[in-house]
């Protein structure tokens, strides 16, 4: 009865106190490429994305990933690139509503252009990134 007793009140809590408990981080393809810097890889999983989301006409995943592919090609130092998936993306459909604009899509833009030392079209992308971020 006394054993019962102690391993019911004192040892069983503390045993499910000091079990670990792991916690499950959820990542995707692309993240994991990056981690490996498996550039290739993740490019080519950006672009299979980016095609499923145009299709399925799913604009808010398809500039997301598109950002995140546009950074991918500009670590490769392939601006040009990231400059024509991001023109891309900012020419979607629901860009131009006020709720859904994504003026990280204009700043890359301008970071792009800066890069390659074009000035103009780099400080008209800054700005209309602060305009849709107002």
């Amino acid at each position: 009865m006394k054993f019962k007793f102690f391993f019911g009140s004192i040892l069983l809590p503390l045993f499910s106190i000091s079990a670990p408990v792991q916690e499950e981080k959820v990542i995707d393809s692309m993240s994991y490429y990056e981690s490996k810097k498996d550039w290739i890889k993740a490019l080519e999983y950006g672009q299979r994305k980016s095609e499923s989301y145009w299709k399925d006409k799913k604009y808010d995943k398809y500039r997301a990933i598109s950002l995140r592919t546009s950074k991918i090609y500009a670590q490769l130092n392939e601006n040009h690139k990231a400059i024509e998936l991001l023109l891309k993306a900012s020419k979607t459909p629901e860009v131009n509503n006020p709720k859904v604009n994504n003026p990280n899509i204009f700043n890359e833009l301008g970071l792009r252009y800066s890069f390659l030392r074009d000035t103009l079209k780099s400080k008209k992308y800054y700005h209309k990134a602060l305009k849709t971020s107002l």
